[in-house]
């Protein structure tokens, strides 16, 4: 196998190429694809080619597919504009797959990293379940714009590859985390300018996965046949907010300045903000939303059977042995 990986110096990127390094079936050649004057993230460690280009350029996109048969494609903006995230995010996707189509089946398997965020969980009940047989989100512009850009990378990552014949394997991760970023704003939010902890409910199970758990997914699926045409939820573990903050403060000590509201309190002050933020025309920033916060604060339950089932999948780590790390 020989692979490209988009976006292999990030967070979840360098752990994925580390995960393909360790696989039993060693890999033929792993590239990199990094843009100029990024952070290698000790990519120039490790026994990878890496391609300095942009998949907004045609020509690097050429170029560093020659002799892949797999791509993992984990490269998406995760802040900016709306406009800019599509761009970077989508756009860029769609380059890629015409520079595939060129390639005239050379590609054999497309491994894409979507999101949870494609989820409708805005639309389910308390106590229903978050599978791969969970409805997409109809209207992925009212949660946020990372939802909404998602939403279209899938889409168009399903479309392409069957236009093309490609084998498909999608990735919805829920929560990634790693030492460094355990309080994530499913356990509560810390927002700008206000000097609270905010849980909001508290009772709500949110879907972790530690990021070495999700690139061992996700690197496994780029070799096993039995995940081709699927779609596999990752999480690990997933304890309510009041529990993880419970085990985390018995670690870590205790969150200054923690405040928890009920949910249904906070979903009223959600409408009130949004409407200030219509009235203002947009000069008091519209941070609070009513549709994300319903759909992220709502106790479900969250299934990774999928995943262990067809591809024996496991957790190497743990919330647990997370915390312990210094």
């Amino acid at each position: 196998m020989k692979v490209l990986v988009t976006g292999s110096n990030g967070f979840l990127g360098i752990e994925v190429v580390k995960a393909l390094l360790n696989l039993d079936e060693k890999v033929d050649l792993i590239r990199c694809l990094v843009r100029s004057g990024s952070n290698l993230n000790g990519l120039d460690l490790l026994d990878v080619e890496v391609f300095t280009g942009s998949l907004n350029s045609e020509k690097n996109v050429n170029d560093c597919l020659d002799g892949i048969d797999t791509i993992i494609h984990l490269a998406a903006a995760k802040s900016g504009s709306a406009l800019g995230m599509f761009n970077e995010t989508v756009v860029a996707t769609e380059i890629l797959f015409d520079a595939i189509k060129l390639r005239k089946n050379t590609i054999q398997k497309f491994v894409f990293i979507s999101s949870f965020s494609v989820y409708g969980t805005s639309l389910l009940s308390k106590g229903d379940i978050v599978d791969e047989k969970t409805p997409i989100e109809p209207s992925p512009e009212l949660r946020d714009s990372y939802a909404w850009v998602k939403y279209y990378q899938e889409k168009l990552c399903i479309e392409r590859c069957q236009e093309l014949d490609i084998n498909l394997v999608i990735h919805r991760p829920g929560v990634i985390y790693d030492k460094n970023n355990l309080l994530s704003p499913r356990v509560g939010l810390a927002l700008p300018g206000i000097p609270f902890f905010i849980v909001i409910g508290g009772g709500a199970k949110v879907p972790f996965v530690h990021v070495k758990n999700c690139a061992y997914a996700i690197a496994l699926s780029s070799q096993n046949e039995n995940a081709n045409g699927e779609i596999f939820n990752l999480v690990d573990e997933t304890p309510t907010q009041k529990e993880f903050i419970a085990r985390y403060e018995k670690k870590k000590g205790k969150i200054p300045k923690k405040l928890t509201l009920p949910l249904w309190l906070y979903l009223i002050g959600c409408k009130v903000a949004e409407k200030i933020h219509h009235i203002s025309k947009g000069n008091f920033p519209n941070i609070f939303n009513a549709y994300r916060a319903k759909g992220m604060y709502t106790p479900f339950e969250f299934s990774n059977d999928k995943i262990i089932q067809l591809l024996n999948w496991r957790a190497l780590t743990s919330i647990d042995e997370t915390l312990n790390e210094k």
